[in-house]
């Protein structure tokens, strides 16, 4: 399964191509126009995937940020949606970010997921009975 980031992408170069082609099948006499148009087509294309990811990233941070202990699995899909990725927990939990050191995973931990971004990554982990027992935000990983 494409993550988020990959299908924008993706979309992006997809329409770039289609205007490539566009260019192409409209400028038959002229194939350098087509050359010096597509360019700048792939890359507005790329441009749009990127910026859409960066304001998608920046959603997940503000809700990743009201994450609290006492929310479940549900709420959090919720909140993010499906996530691209499901894991063991690590052998350390966290609570946010890099200062942020609970202690080391005896087994409380059970299961991660993780919502992927361009640059960066927001993890959840998850005790047996499903409550939320360490979050963890990953940068250019």
């Amino acid at each position: 399964m494409l993550s988020t980031t990959q299908t924008e992408i993706g979309i992006g170069l997809i329409c770039g191509l289609l205007a490539w082609v566009a260019v192409i099948i409209y400028s038959r006499p002229r194939p350098l126009t087509a050359l010096l148009i597509v360019p700048p087509f792939a890359m507005v294309g790329v441009c749009v995937a990127i910026t859409a990811d960066i304001v998608l990233d920046a959603r997940d941070g503000r809700a990743f940020d009201k994450i609290t202990r006492t929310d479940t699995e549900q709420t959090i899909k919720a909140a993010f949606g499906e996530p691209d990725i499901v894991q063991p927990c690590g052998e350390n939990l966290w609570w946010g970010y890099d200062g942020n050191y609970i202690d080391r995973n005896n087994g409380i931990c059970i299961k991660q997921v993780r919502y992927n971004h361009f640059l960066s990554a927001w993890a959840v982990g998850y005790s047996v009975d499903g409550k939320v027992i360490s979050k963890y935000h990953y940068i250019s990983e």
